[in-house]
């Protein structure tokens, strides 16, 4: 059996990002992981030509740019007959909703990366990805070299099952090494979403059950959804084949906590089965909730102080205004000391509105802007 390499060093990976401060926190991460193939273009009409050009491994992918985007460069690449498992796309975006999520997996790509970027997740996902389009390749190059070995005899027929079956053992070594909890449950012929009959190392850690208890289940027992949401994604499953949602679900422990969800429609021996690939997100979703609160504290001091220091601005540019009007002198000192004293309120004041006016101004998004 041929070791599979998990050095994918020299991969050869394309970022696509109409922003230069992305490509360079993404180029960045990927030398420091130790990959020295990397091509990268702000300009996304020039994909398919770097495509040809560098054949790359993987395809890094902005969903929203200016002279194309994303959705129209894998129509340019499908066009092309580049579009492959081969060369995989991991699509980069901050609209996170299922729609996008939707359109993105119909046009082609094979995952996500939501933008602001978390370094572990970009390194894992990406490494999943090459592992995937890796193990494709090999089992492309191992299925070429069976059909021959088929067609001369039984011998030969009987090394090529063997083959098969250490194919299967390299797929099962990828489904239990993903970090995402994958189940496979079975469909009945309402459509109905059955019982659990698979699961990797992934999902055990995630929902805390036992392979045994996990396998008796349901994932209606776990995620925390009524029945007509659950008929919505029923629904779209049935009509796409493919959906992307978030919901909440509880563990075995009782903790209600916080799910990606991808479900994908599979036929395998004639059968149909749906494909649930989960990951936890509720350290992600506290943390963007504790910066909102941190964000509207914020915009209520800054107000607060606004307030504060324009009550004795105002009296400060009053009693300057008194003073002149009371001063009978031509005393010039005093004249010009006045005058410097009222720019100086105004200047402040003029500070004031400022920094009121940015607070007033700033929406907290918790999606990093693409543009």
């Amino acid at each position: 059996m041929t070791n599979l390499s998990t050095d994918f060093s020299d991969a050869r990976i394309l970022i696509v990002d109409d922003q230069e401060a992305n490509v360079e926190v993404l180029r960045g991460l990927l030398e420091i992981k130790g990959y020295t193939s990397i091509y990268h273009t702000t300009d996304a009409r020039q994909v398919l030509t770097l495509v040809e050009k560098h054949e790359p491994d993987l395809l890094l992918l902005d969903l929203m740019m200016p002279q194309l985007s994303g959705f129209e460069v894998m129509a340019q690449l499908r066009n092309a007959n580049k579009m492959s498992g081969l060369m995989p796309i991991m699509v980069l975006t901050a609209d996170v909703n299922d729609l996008s999520k939707e359109r993105a997996l119909r046009e082609g790509a094979q995952d996500f990366l939501t933008k602001p970027f978390a370094f572990f997740e970009v390194d894992l996902r990406i490494r999943n990805l090459l592992f995937t389009a890796r193990l494709l390749r090999e089992l492309s190059r191992k299925n070429a070299q069976l059909e021959v070995k088929v067609e001369k005899g039984s011998e030969a027929l009987q090394r090529a099952q063997t083959e098969i079956l250490e194919s299967e053992t390299k797929y099962r070594t990828l489904f239990e090494s993903n970090l995402d909890g994958i189940t496979i449950c079975a469909v009945d012929e309402g459509h109905q979403i059955s019982k659990i009959i698979d699961c990797n190392e992934g999902a055990l850690q995630m929902y805390g059950y036992e392979r045994e208890e996990l396998m008796a289940m349901h994932m209606g027992s776990i995620e925390l959804s009524d029945d007509k949401q659950h008929a919505v994604k029923i629904e779209k499953l049935k009509r796409t084949g493919s959906l992307t949602y978030e919901t909440s679900y509880r563990n075995k422990a009782g903790q209600e906590r916080f799910m990606e969800a991808k479900v994908v429609r599979i036929e395998l021996e004639g059968r149909v089965y749906a494909m649930h690939i989960a990951s936890d997100i509720t350290e992600r979703r506290a943390h963007l909730e504790a910066l909102e609160k941190q964000n509207a504290s914020l915009k209520e001091i800054a107000w607060q102080q606004s307030h504060n220091f324009r009550a004795p601005l105002a009296r400060i540019l009053s009693l300057v205004d008194l003073i002149n009007q009371e001063n009978k002198t031509d005393d010039v000192e005093l004249i010009y000391l006045l005058e410097a004293l009222r720019l100086s309120a105004y200047e402040l004041d003029d500070v004031i509105h400022h920094i009121t006016r940015l607070v007033e101004q700033s929406k907290f998004d918790s999606k990093s802007p693409e543009q």
